[in-house]
């Protein structure tokens, strides 16, 4: 079957849309969806997977989009952690140029200047 826009995709299409709809992070999305499929990667996936996928997260944004965007925040941490290269850090470390706990502010390299009451 063709999509709409031409390819031969419709439900990487599918889940685009819905992506867009409901202003969800594809990144979130996708990591989201390699874990409910049970692989390390969303290309690991088996077609059966991935249209279970698309009608779980379909029938969860019209549902619960409140708990959809949670469920999809808890992959933030794996994400962040992922593109930085490194672990997750188990506690803040004691010299953070960006963080001074006895200022109680951010520092201005972040863009502004927030002051922590």
């Amino acid at each position: 079957a063709v999509s709409a826009n031409g390819n031969d995709h419709p439900l990487r299409d599918q889940i685009q849309l819905l992506i867009r709809k409901h202003r969800l992070d594809a990144s979130l999305v996708k990591l989201y969806a390699a874990d409910y499929c049970g692989t390390a990667e969303l290309r690991q996936a088996t077609r059966e997977q991935v249209e279970k996928f698309a009608s779980h997260i379909a029938e969860s944004a019209e549902s619960d989009p409140a708990a959809l965007r949670c469920q999809l925040n808890s992959f933030a941490v794996l994400f962040f952690a992922g593109k930085a290269g490194s672990k997750v850090r188990q506690s803040e470390p004691k010299n953070d140029a960006r963080w001074n706990p006895s200022r109680r502010e951010i520092s201005p390299r972040l863009g502004r200047n927030f002051r922590i009451s």
